[in-house]
């Protein structure tokens, strides 16, 4: 048997899944629609992790269960849920592109200490900080364009989710409360989707459920974010991050888990 055969089969599933979860979110993955593009848009599309498009959904879902929630509550007609669903889709995207080139941003002298993803696009040199920041203010503006379409309350209310995103990549480098402080942010759109369609979310018959739905967001969030974090565990702990699986609470819990 061949060295290169003996490796292939050495491989298990377990190490299959972490190399494409690197292919995907480590700045290399060009495979599927990524590789008809024309190369200068590929590294945009790395850094704004579009393939598979999994951030736009958890960016967009907490949106959608606030809106749903609204217009069950109000009765609403169909069309309009749907087109503010629509709208409320459109800024889920941009606002996922701008918070993942914003993290990326600020991640930078982070991200080239660790091995999944020192081969990101600003890491690598493929795309400039500059260009960067041009990226993420586009997205960002972008998103701003949709939001004040929406009601006036639906912006006010998106305020804290703004200040929560902006924050979270420096919350790594001081708290072990980072997927605590992510998950705040993401589920904060729960807040914004039921706002969306003019229900306040402290209204009186609103706000148990609205309350509920936003706790099991955070909750949810805290722990995909968590089992996502433990595939970087053995690099965090060597750069000595804050908010490295091993040291959050959420992480705790996982790690007293795998031993019971």
């Amino acid at each position: 048997m061949s060295r290169a055969q003996h490796s292939n089969e050495a491989v298990t599933p377990s190490e299959k899944h972490h190399g494409d979860l690197a292919q995907q979110y480590g700045g290399r993955h060009t495979g599927n629609w990524v590789g008809k593009l024309p190369p200068s848009w590929i590294p945009y599309v790395q850094l704004a992790r579009l393939s598979p498009p999994a951030g736009v959904f958890l960016v967009f879902f907490p949106h959608l269960f606030g809106l749903v929630h609204a217009s069950i509550l109000r009765q609403l007609p169909l069309t309009q849920s749907l087109r503010v669903g629509a709208l409320v889709g459109a800024g889920s995207l941009f606002l996922s592109n701008a918070c993942h080139g914003w993290n990326d941003m600020v991640d930078a002298p982070i991200d080239k200490l660790v091995t999944r993803t020192n081969n990101r696009p600003i890491v690598r040199g493929a795309v400039s900080p500059r260009a960067a920041f041009v990226f993420t203010a586009s997205q960002a503006l972008a998103a701003l364009a949709v939001l004040v379409v929406l009601p006036k309350a639906a912006v006010v209310t998106a305020v804290p989710s703004i200040i929560a995103n902006l924050y979270y990549p420096f919350s790594k480098r001081h708290t072990h409360l980072t997927q605590f402080i992510l998950g705040v942010s993401l589920a904060w759109g729960v807040n914004v989707g039921t706002a969306a369609v003019g229900v306040m979310p402290w209204e009186e018959d609103a706000l148990a459920p609205t309350a509920c739905l936003f706790a099991a967001s955070v909750l949810w969030t805290v722990i995909y974010d968590t089992i996502y974090a433990f595939q970087d565990v053995k690099d965090d702990i060597r750069v000595g991050g804050e908010a490295n699986a091993y040291r959050g609470v959420a992480g705790v819990s996982l790690t007293n888990y795998r031993y019971c």
